[in-house]
């Protein structure tokens, strides 16, 4: 049997794209911002929520909380924590007296509202 002829076929390698010359966007902090009611019924509707967070800076908005549980000071505490252990900031930029009364009781102050974190 004889073979069929070759057609020549060139390989066409696509040309690489141009480097993008575009500048990053600056990252900016994301907002969240509490409910009302930060009672145990809250606590995992924002454990959830914190969580689809992580990962990126965020500014918790707390300038609206009527009650804070313990349960959900538990929850904003922990994640205070996560995200600075993760090396992101998470802060609260507006927090009503409410809010800051809360935190104060429940022994949370420094963890929630200050810039540092106990050691």
């Amino acid at each position: 049997m004889a073979a069929a002829p070759r057609t020549n076929r060139r390989r066409v390698r696509p040309s690489p794209a141009p480097a993008d010359l575009t500048p990053e966007p600056v990252q900016t902090m994301t907002p969240f911002r509490l409910d009302e009611t930060l009672d145990l019924r809250a606590a995992g509707v924002l454990r959830a929520a914190l969580l689809e967070r992580r990962g990126a800076d965020l500014q918790v908005d707390a300038s609206s909380v009527v009650h804070l549980g313990g349960l959900c000071a538990q929850v904003l505490a922990a994640a205070a924590l996560t995200w600075a252990a993760d090396g992101v900031a998470l802060t609260f930029p507006a927090a009503s007296d409410a809010f800051e009364q809360g935190a104060r009781l429940l022994g949370l102050h420094s963890t929630l509202l200050s810039e540092g974190f106990p050691t």
